[in-house]
């Protein structure tokens, strides 16, 4: 072979590391991580227009906290309960079908008769003056084809990509060729929120948007979604040279442990309660910023339309700086110590919501306003939705990258039983009050302070917020003078 040649073998191997058979079964699996992600950023974006231009941007915390989080546990043990009852493969056609029926009734139904289906003011008020700290719940309630709508998107995601899509690669991917192609995945798969990009841009920067359009592409995409997963299938069974290499796993699959079972393990190691705070600080402080960010778009975007379609915009920067940290991502890890790496995160964080945060005390100044008095009020409020953006942008594409990989790689020093364990219960306990953290503190400051709004709690907020990445911070620290000295200790004993 020529140098040419050589040299054009190494550079395919490096952006398309795929061969021969290989692609029956790559392409399906690209193509349905790529509809997953479109559909799951359509939905995000579309969910986030519905609920904050209508019903304001504090109901988040609470339909994450009091309503997302118990329906994913319930959906967690109906999937279990199914997985018991019938195959794997039926079990995948039940749960999509549920969702292709709920987004088909909420095109053809729910959503043409939105004014209608919500619950009347006056009800709201009343119940409001009766028992003013549940002003946000009644009106959660009041809009409940709005919050059913956030729940649904919200359980999508996560049950397609974790329980379904890697799933279904595990199955009939071998680990050689999972060296190759996982990343691959991902790549491909994030340019799907270039594809919700272009999708929203067209249909709602129109003088007349078209929402129904979008909701027809999502329902599309599941169907997309299942023929990909049926087409998988059928060569898995019926092309055994496909999947010849594949690991078959006799052993029942354990189920991760409980909550109760997971704060035994982690409470039982410094070194996991340290990696469980890593994944709680990142998101707490993700979703603090996160709201804040999203009320002051909706100041400057107030109707769902043009939120929507600012939102297009969003999913393009996310799709695109995914795609760069992706690239570049495995370079810093391999430049740098883990504890550089595992900073760049936390840092970014608090430079950005520092940033964030003063043109927002800048609106709320008003005669001692600096800012507001040299640039305009509307050039504050732009700059602070564009850095809440660059915030947010960041924080989701340091976080597939930097974040995931140095979490995984503090996993490594540890011992197989220590390793496996600790890994379920930091995920379990790291991941869910991560997410429900930032929730639960601003339902509760909402429910203590009824009166007040969002941006009347961001002080508060930042510096709650401060605190959090500090203790971020110092966790990281602490956590990587152990995984150092844990890994040269590794080193002196094999030398």
């Amino acid at each position: 072979m020529s140098d040419e040649g050589y040299s054009l073998q190494s550079i395919r191997k490096v952006f398309w590391p795929i061969f021969g058979k290989e692609h029956i079964k790559f392409l399906p699996l690209a193509f349905m991580m790529f509809f997953i992600l479109f559909n799951y950023s359509m939905m995000r974006s579309l969910k986030d227009a519905m609920v904050v231009t209508e019903v304001g941007s504090e109901a988040i915390g609470f339909i994450k906290t009091y309503f997302v989080f118990p329906s994913a546990i319930l959906l967690t043990l109906v999937y279990y309960s199914l997985c018991k009852a019938m195959d794997s493969k039926k079990v995948f056609y039940y749960i999509i079908g549920f969702f292709f029926a709920y987004f088909v009734i909420f095109t053809l139904f729910m959503f043409p008769n939105m004014d209608g289906l919500v619950l009347s003011d006056a009800w709201a008020a009343s119940l409001t003056a009766s028992v003013p700290p549940l002003k946000w719940f009644i009106r959660v309630l009041q809009y409940w084809p709005h919050t059913t709508f956030y729940i649904i998107s919200e359980l999508f995601g996560s049950t397609m990509i974790s329980l379904f899509f890697w799933q279904l690669a595990n199955q009939v991917t071998s680990p050689a060729e999972a060296k190759r192609h996982y990343s691959m995945f991902g790549l491909l798969g994030n340019v799907g929120l270039l594809g919700t990009s272009y999708a929203l841009k067209y249909a709602l920067d129109r003088p007349e948007p078209d929402f129904n359009m979008l909701f027809l592409m999502v329902i599309v995409g599941l169907a997309i979604i299942t023929g990909l997963y049926a087409f998988v299938q059928y060569q898995a069974e019926h092309n055994p040279e496909l999947t010849k290499d594949v690991v078959k796993v006799q052993k029942k699959r354990k189920q991760k442990p409980s909550i109760s079972e997971s704060i035994k393990v982690v409470f039982s190691s410094k070194y996991l309660g340290l990696l469980a705070l890593l994944l709680i600080c990142y998101g707490v402080s993700n979703v603090l910023i996160e709201n804040v960010w999203k009320d002051r778009v909706r100041e400057l975007y107030p109707t769902k339309a043009a939120y929507g379609a600012f939102m297009g915009d969003y999913q393009w920067y996310l799709g695109t700086i995914s795609i760069f940290f992706m690239l570049v991502g495995s370079n810093i890890l391999r430049l740098v110590s883990w504890t550089k790496a595992a900073l760049l995160t936390p840092l970014m964080f608090l430079v950005t919501a520092a940033l964030f945060f003063l043109f927002i005390f800048d609106s709320l100044a008003g005669d001692l306003a600096l800012l507001s008095g040299w640039m305009g009020v509307a050039m504050v409020l732009q700059w602070a939705v564009m850095i809440g953006t660059a915030q947010n942008v960041l924080s989701k594409s340091t976080k597939y990258s930097l974040f995931d990989s140095t979490q995984k790689m503090a996993y490594m020093p540890l011992d197989d039983e220590l390793k496996t364990k600790g890994m379920s219960a930091v995920e379990v306990i790291g991941g869910r009050f991560g997410k429900m953290g930032g929730g639960v503190i601003n339902s509760t400051l909402l429910i203590v302070l009824p009166a007040w709004t969002l941006l009347d709690l961001t002080p508060i907020l930042a510096v709650i917020c401060a605190i959090i990445v500090a203790i971020w911070i110092g966790s990281v620290l602490s956590l990587g003078r152990e995984y150092h000295a844990a890994m040269d200790a590794q080193k002196e004993s094999v030398a």
